[in-house]
């Protein structure tokens, strides 16, 4: 109920910046740029998954279940020569978990031109324009059902030597059923200040997103977003994530969030031991495909956690789980106390033994 009244809030929110906003006026619309391999290959409806660094662009709140140190890095070629680099990084602490990101999306390099006078134009070399957002970051779990997230973050764009800057927070909560198999998100981003540049403001693209995943086995996972922006309409995404083996897994997505393509996405996943790499392809149309190649590293491995330690279950029902399952430990303990009860039976025995009289000699 608290995750599905959060949901209604963000909605609602949302819905309320829209009316004060045309499309095309916010600024800093490279946040809503996906990011993750293994998200976008799902179309980008993650944030009700959100178990990796990459929850720190979906929904702050999945940090609160990841009980491991890990750092994912991803570079994307959109188009030309734009760019974008993502890197993120988890940290558990004693009570939730802490996370720093970087996001950066690089625009190239353009022609920069002067009107002499008229219509009379004459080269002036080249400038650059970026856009970057440094991302701290905090999770949470309260009770085993539910963690809270909150993450303060700086934005600043560059365009030809002026820069703009803002800053903003988000904040996101996220509901895991006692299986671990039912998952509900929800999250509100980009409330904050305006990015002025020069005499002119614009509001940031205040974002909210609401996402359901359900995993009916160990293997295939079904998610869905729905998520409503300042300067867009409602979109609805869908994916899907089925693991052919232990280290390598398929999957699948639909984005409409851009017209011109074909809205479809596909990516393979493949781990060992404690690293992954993941790829996605998705088809820009007239902005020509791209791919996306994102390796990441997590301390204590990538495989999926014993049937015993639910992937849904909070620390304390893993801790719980850990020390009711079966281990070398209990079961030396368990031999020791049989072979305590053995001794004393021998020893009887023995002195039995020594009290019976010797037998005659035939």
């Amino acid at each position: 109920m608290r995750g599905l009244a959060a949901a209604a809030l963000a909605l609602a929110l949302a819905s309320g910046a829209a009316a004060r906003s045309a499309p095309g006026d916010a600024a800093g619309t490279f946040l809503r740029i996906p990011v993750g391999a293994r998200a976008i290959g799902m179309g980008g409806a993650y944030t009700a998954v959100s178990d990796d660094p990459y929850a720190m662009h979906y929904n702050p709140a999945g940090l609160g279940w990841i009980d491991n140190d890990e750092v994912t890095f991803q570079y994307n070629n959109l188009i030309l020569d734009l760019n974008q680099q993502y890197i993120g990084y988890v940290h558990p602490l004693r009570r939730g978990s802490f996370g720093l990101a970087w996001n950066r999306v690089d625009f190239g390099s353009f022609d920069r031109t002067l009107i002499t006078s008229g219509t009379t134009f004459a080269s002036a070399g080249k400038f650059d324009a970026s856009s970057n957002a440094v991302t701290f970051a905090y999770g949470r779990p309260i009770g085993e059902r539910v963690s809270l997230g909150l993450q303060a973050k700086w934005i600043w764009e560059d365009i030809a030597g002026f820069t703009a800057s803002a800053g903003a927070v988000d904040a996101g909560i996220h509901y895991r059923d006692p299986n671990g198999r039912l998952r509900i998100g929800a999250t509100v981003q980009n409330v904050g200040s305006e990015i002025k540049f020069l005499t002119r403001s614009d509001p940031l693209p205040l974002l909210a997103r609401v996402g359901i995943s359900y995993q009916p086995t160990d293997r295939l996972l079904f998610t869905s977003d729905v998520e409503k922006s300042i300067d867009s309409e409602w979109n609805v995404r869908v994916g899907t994530e089925y693991w052919l083996v232990e280290s390598m897994a398929l999957r699948a997505g639909f984005d409409p969030t851009n017209e011109e393509s074909a809205n479809y996405t596909v990516g393979l996943g493949f781990r060992w031991r404690d690293f992954k790499l993941v790829y996605t392809f998705t088809d820009e149309g007239v902005l020509d495909q791209t791919h996306r190649l994102a390796p990441g590293f997590r301390r204590g491995g990538m495989g999926n956690p014993p049937p015993s330690i639910s992937p849904g279950a909070s620390r304390s029902s893993r801790i719980r789980s850990a020390v009711l399952a079966p281990s070398p430990v209990r079961a030396c303990d368990r031999l020791s106390a049989r072979t305590s009860q053995t001794i004393p039976a021998i020893t009887k025995i023995q002195k039995i033994s020594m009290k019976r009289p010797p037998k005659p000699n035939q």
